[in-house]
């Protein structure tokens, strides 16, 4: 949660740095409600994090958000689809040292190759690529907000289909990720 809820922030840091202005009220309603909104929806985690994995996870947020940022712009002959192939593919070189060193494996049985190999080509490549669509005519803050519909399609998904229950304050998490996204479409978020 910690990656997905800091998109939004490095997003609105690296907008404000580019444009030379400050965030409009908007956005940053948008953004304050948003990230209350998915501390509550997820509630408090029953076992502290590290540090060091904090970090990873704010430097994971940062990369996506340079992605968010750089991509916003279409260069001329990559596609979404390249774009998203391109980052998947580096992303997993730049993992496979650290792979490696831990001793993380994929038994090569055929079910487990076809899982993987399913799980990278299909969810995860569709949606990179329609986020990279949808990039080029979204502003980027609006875009980095809507990565949040994922923990909050989960936590309903859940509630829907598992039995899980959200409970008082995980509805009022989800009410507010609505709201911050409605906030962040309504109005031109900058």
């Amino acid at each position: 949660m910690v990656t997905i809820g800091s998109v939004p922030v490095f997003v609105v840091v690296a907008t404000t740095a580019q444009t030379r202005r400050w965030p409009s009220t908007a956005t940053l309603t948008s953004l304050g409600s948003a990230i209350v909104g998915l501390v509550l929806l997820m509630g408090s985690p029953g076992e502290r994090s590290s540090l060091i994995g904090i970090g990873c996870a704010l430097l994971a947020g940062a990369g996506f958000a340079m992605m968010t940022v750089v991509t916003r712009r279409p260069v001329a002959g990559l596609d979404s689809l390249r774009t998203a192939a391109m980052g998947c593919l580096v992303g997993g070189v730049l993992l496979l040292p650290a792979a490696l060193t831990v001793g993380i494996s994929i038994p090569l049985r055929p079910d487990l190759v076809a899982a993987a190999v399913y799980l990278g080509a299909v969810p995860t490549a569709l949606a990179y690529t329609a986020y990279f669509t949808g990039l080029r005519n979204a502003h980027p803050v609006a875009a980095a907000l809507a990565v949040l519909l994922e923990p909050l399609t989960a936590a309903l998904l859940a509630t829907l289909l598992l039995g899980d229950r959200l409970g008082v304050v995980g509805w009022c998490g989800a009410a507010l990720l609505v709201a911050a996204l409605a906030v962040s479409q309504s109005r031109t978020a900058a």
